[in-house]
């Protein structure tokens, strides 16, 4: 039986597959109005505003696309299929533990409630960790004889990689700062802008 739901795994893959065309085909672009038009031109500012837009969409979505995966319990074991990057198999006898953190608190989420991480581990390291879009999977797997221990204290990425290490990608840990760089960083641009405009 699969568990999630193929086409938002496949919904995640197709944006960031626009919104890298997009990006390089704005560079290309740039790279085009700079040598025609000199370095800073008027016409150079619509590709590198597209260009930009498009690399952060593609970092966001990137970001995103750890919360998505298809689950498939297989003769073989758990077959998980991330949105990004390879599927992979796990044996059945080589997950000692299941953990889900039922309230990981990602700051980029666009759901109405928390998403479930499912974590698994085998002596003591995580194997795995994904969010399915579907609670029946942990069903199926307690139903495995694999009883999922369930924490249900909300936890951020960076506590729930304290916790368990490998549980969440680098990406999610590294969401919150990159949100603060984006809200201060055209703060000080502004500033020093300014700053110069009146000294100067």
């Amino acid at each position: 039986m699969t568990i999630g739901r193929p086409r938002a795994v496949t919904g995640v893959r197709v944006f960031l597959g626009v919104a890298l065309a997009v990006a390089a085909a704005c560079l290309v672009w740039l790279l085009v109005a700079w040598e025609v038009s000199g370095p800073w031109a008027p016409q150079t500012i619509l590709p590198g505003v597209i260009g930009a837009v498009a690399l952060v969409a593609l970092g966001a979505g990137s970001a995103l696309s750890s919360r998505f995966a298809d689950a498939a319990v297989t003769s073989e074991g758990l077959s998980i299929r991330p949105a990004v990057g390879r599927s992979r198999t796990v044996p059945m006898t080589g997950i000692d533990e299941v953990v889900v953190l039922r309230s990981l608190l990602l700051p980029t989420r666009v759901a109405a409630t928390p998403p479930q991480r499912v974590v698994l581990r085998s002596q003591g390291r995580t194997v795995a960790g994904f969010t399915p879009r579907d609670a029946e999977l942990v069903r199926e797997l307690a139903a495995g004889g694999l009883s999922p221990q369930v924490v249900a204290t909300p936890l951020t990425p960076l506590q729930a990689h304290r916790r368990y290490p490998g549980s969440v990608s680098l990406a999610e840990r590294g969401a919150v700062p990159a949100l603060w760089a984006l809200v201060l960083l055209p703060l000080v641009i502004a500033i020093v802008v300014m700053w110069d405009a009146v000294v100067g």
